[in-house]
């Protein structure tokens, strides 16, 4: 049976009651208690983004930042879904290793940001922990592929500054699959990245047929991108 400060504690974060979580913390609580399926405190107070709360936890035990539960959600991830990059960053700088993190669907922190269009809040995930911008959930995405379906060519530029070899991933192809920008401007999009030097995907003839272009327009495009 779990103990009464502890069962407080829970009962509280899933309310958004700072102060009686608070209270049950003073009372012994331990901070690190969860749910039968893993979720702490601190996911309850992030889902309702309540960072106040979560610093109170984290006064208790840092490594709260750390814990998963059975569905993979974190205390950083919840925030990051709700677009709270002053959270995200703050629990960051306690252990950086939490941004590699992936939900069930393979999201990080920086991949919600970039699905967001949230360019500054991904520009100092990444600045804190470069290798980040690596993860690729089973689809292949991946931080800088999901910019690049909003079409936000300059936002790749400043995560290629911050981690070169996101060069080497299939952020072109990605983009020619779920680009969210009008075929009018798809090419152009392509064109810039490719010569910012990210890699050429090898069977890029067919999907710019798909898209009802041809590789001597791609050419072209890149040409006058140089220019």
């Amino acid at each position: 049976m779990m103990p009464p400060a502890n069962e407080r504690l829970l009962h509280a974060a899933e309310n958004n009651d700072r102060k009686a979580a608070l209270q049950a913390l003073r009372d012994g609580a331990n901070p690190h208690t969860a749910d039968p399926d893993g979720t702490t405190a601190a996911m309850w107070f992030a889902y309702h983004d309540n960072l106040e709360a979560v610093l109170h936890l984290i006064d208790y035990s840092p490594a709260i930042v750390r814990d998963v539960n059975d569905a993979k959600q974190t205390p950083v991830l919840e925030f990051a879904k709700r677009h709270n990059w002053n959270a995200v960053v703050l629990m960051a700088c306690i252990d950086k290793r939490i941004l590699r993190y992936a939900s069930a669907d393979g999201f990080t922190a920086a991949m919600y940001f970039a699905r967001s269009q949230r360019v500054d809040a991904l520009h100092m995930v990444a600045m804190l922990d470069p290798d980040c911008l690596l993860h690729t959930n089973a689809m292949g995405t991946s931080a800088a592929s999901l910019l690049g379906s909003w079409g936000n060519v300059d936002g790749i530029r400043l995560l290629l500054r911050v981690n070169p070899k996101i060069a080497k991933m299939q952020v072109v192809l990605q983009v020619l699959h779920f680009a969210l920008v009008p075929p009018e401007a798809l090419l152009d999009m392509v064109a810039k990245l490719l010569v910012l030097g990210f890699e050429r995907p090898l069977n890029i003839d067919d999907l710019l047929a798909f898209h009802g272009f041809t590789p001597e327009q791609l050419d072209a495009a890149i040409a006058k991108v140089r220019q």
